[in-house]
């Protein structure tokens, strides 16, 4: 009985995914424009409007369900660059990450748009989770992570992304 219920739930979460977000593609998406606080120079930097520089990946699936959470992911995997994270900007752009490495725990102060947080281990496993994180305030600190992803409000709850799921960075 727990094995059919769990094939229904796999199911479930399959015709989720398909609802409401776009499933990951094969080699995921190439690069996309950027919003107006951000250019990109060569060299597959992306030059924040304070002059750092943070690379950028392709993109974010859900391997779990093969959701993509996102088509493009910046890293910040200096303590400058972490430091700053989407801080000072206007707006997050919809299919957008930001990776955090290495990192246990996020703030949200200086920033003006609410996110939301998952917290991975090593594996790239969700260890935990926060939606709709508000400016100013400081997430929870998660024992046995090892980075962050910062995405927009409401995409966990939108890709039906849950804890002990395995994401890939493309």
């Amino acid at each position: 009985m727990a094995k059919l219920a769990k094939a229904n739930d796999a199911k479930l979460q399959g015709l989720m995914c398909e609802a409401r977000c776009q499933p990951a593609a094969e080699g995921l998406v190439g690069p996309i424009s950027l919003p107006g606080s951000l250019v990109t120079p060569p060299f597959g930097k992306v030059g924040i409007f304070i002059g750092l520089g943070v690379d950028r990946l392709k993109g974010l699936v859900n391997r779990s369900t093969g959701c993509v959470l996102a088509e493009t992911v910046e890293e910040a995997h200096t303590f400058g660059k972490r430091l700053t994270g989407l801080m000072f900007r206007r707006a997050i752009p919809e299919r957008y990450a930001m990776h955090l490495k290495p990192c246990r725990s996020i703030h949200t102060f200086f920033m003006r748009f609410p996110i939301d947080v998952l917290y991975l281990d090593a594996g790239r496993h969700i260890v935990a989770m926060q939606e709709n994180l508000g400016t100013g305030k400081i997430g929870k600190s998660v024992r046995g992570a090892e980075s962050v992803v910062e995405l927009p409000a409401g995409q966990i709850r939108e890709s039906g992304t849950r804890v002990g799921q395995v994401l890939h960075f493309g």
